[in-house]
């Protein structure tokens, strides 16, 4: 719909060169390419059998998201920054029905132990502590977390702490920094008609002489739902507003390029979007690994200092999670038909010969349509046959032929005419 605004039936003369526009086709087109974006996660989603292996028990990280970095640079002062899904305890049902293929991977462990939250903070710790994350942006957070988290933080006072929802929502957002930095000004704001309590949370820091704006959210994912939209139109009113260089850390649960058109659309000028350097969770159904968490730069129309950012590769931000990342990559990305998925389960004797019986009808209804195929094209072969031996004989009939008595590449017609003489090859 979006995208079918710019497409005209007349279209827009530029005033100065007097040719089409093509400034809106443009635009059109990005529209275009964000849907195919949700089209395709959307239908990776959705397979009735996987086409990857399950991880299961080599997934030894406690959540199902691995979080990601930027190494921010704005005027002469430099910070690293990071964004992570933490995994809502609420949401473990689903792990548990496998549906990522995680059962039995450490998220289990340590939630039958009771443990993942202590665990959580530890890596979280590491972050701040070991790896020297300035601002620390979590999605998916739940009480237990965030008090534990508190109680871990109130130990050294060297970082705070910011909740886009009360203590006892069972589902927000948290932003952890570093208390040397400057809180300036906080605002939530409730864009998602899906989801009330969603928010997206606007945070201004002092760095020194320079200020810089973070925004976060985690965006509800509802393939074809109004949240990116939404969120568009919410993050165009926040940047548009203060002419602030802004951060974007976020779980957008679509690719980048599924939101960044949208921005684009909506009159927002000069967003990068760092490339996420690995896979940052797997899709239900396929199990093939996708990168729905973004980092983003953004500068609109902004006077001063410029923002600029790289990405921090994952042996940079926590220990040991290159080789997580590195499954995602590798092992998660292995070929599976639907026929070695269920050979890698235990089968009862009825499922096999369900499964048989399946196979043999598919095989047969695939001979059936080559042999359908196979004739149909004899048919063809044979209405074609008379017409075109007439016409090879009537092309032969005029083309010159090749004397049994000339050498080979010369070549004569039979010619009746008394008074034209034979010349011999040797004498040419």
């Amino acid at each position: 719909r979006d995208a079918m605004k710019y497409i005209l039936k007349k279209p827009i003369i530029d005033p100065e060169t007097k040719k089409p526009c093509s400034r809106g086709l443009h635009k059109a087109q990005l529209l275009l390419e964000s849907c195919v974006e949700t089209v395709v996660i959307s239908k990776l989603g959705s397979f009735e059998f996987p086409v990857a292996k399950r991880l299961g028990e080599l997934w030894q990280f406690p959540s199902d998201h691995p979080p990601i970095a930027a190494k921010l640079t704005l005027g002469e002062r430099t910070i690293k920054v990071a964004s992570w899904n933490v995994l809502n305890r609420n949401y473990y049902k689903y792990i548990d029905a496998d549906t990522q293929g995680l059962k039995g991977s450490q998220i289990t462990t340590l939630h039958e132990a009771e443990r993942r939250e202590s665990t959580i903070v530890e890596k979280i710790q590491e972050m701040l502590l070991k790896t020297n994350i300035h601002i620390l942006c979590l999605e998916e957070c739940w009480p237990e977390l965030i008090a534990e988290l508190k109680a871990a933080l109130g130990e050294n006072l060297l970082f705070e702490m910011l909740c886009s929802g009360d203590e006892q929502d069972k589902n927000q957002e948290v932003i952890v920094f570093d208390s040397k930095l400057r809180v300036m000004y906080v605002h939530h704001h409730p864009p998602f008609s899906e989801n009330s309590k969603k928010v997206v949370t606007e945070v201004h820091f002092q760095l020194e002489t320079e200020s810089l704006r973070v925004v976060t959210t985690h965006v509800p994912g509802a393939p074809f739902g109004r949240a990116r939209r939404e969120f568009a139109d919410c993050l165009a009113e926040i940047v548009k507003g203060e002419k602030l260089p802004t951060v974007l850390m976020a779980d957008l649960n679509f690719p980048d390029k599924a939101v960044h058109p949208l921005l684009l659309d909506r009159g927002l000028e000069d967003i990068y979007f760092v490339p996420t350097p690995y896979p940052t969770n797997i899709c239900q159904g396929s199990l093939l690994p996708k990168r729905i968490d973004s980092i983003a730069a953004i500068n609109h129309q902004v006077a001063g200092s410029k923002l600029y950012a790289t990405a921090m590769g994952a042996k940079e931000l926590l220990d040991g999670l290159d080789k997580v990342v590195e499954l995602l990559q590798s092992k998660s990305a292995e070929p599976l038909t639907p026929t070695r998925y269920h050979s890698d389960k235990v089968e009862t004797d009825a499922e096999q010969i369900s499964r048989l019986e399946r196979e043999l009808h598919a095989a047969r209804q695939r001979v059936k349509y080559l042999q359908s195929t196979i004739d149909c094209q004899n048919e063809e072969r044979a209405r074609e046959a008379p017409a075109t031996s007439s016409k090879e004989r009537a092309r032969e009939a005029l083309l010159p032929h090749r004397p049994t008595d000339a050498p080979s590449g010369h070549y004569r017609r039979n010619v009746q005419v008394s008074s034209v003489h034979r010349v011999e090859p040797e004498k040419l």
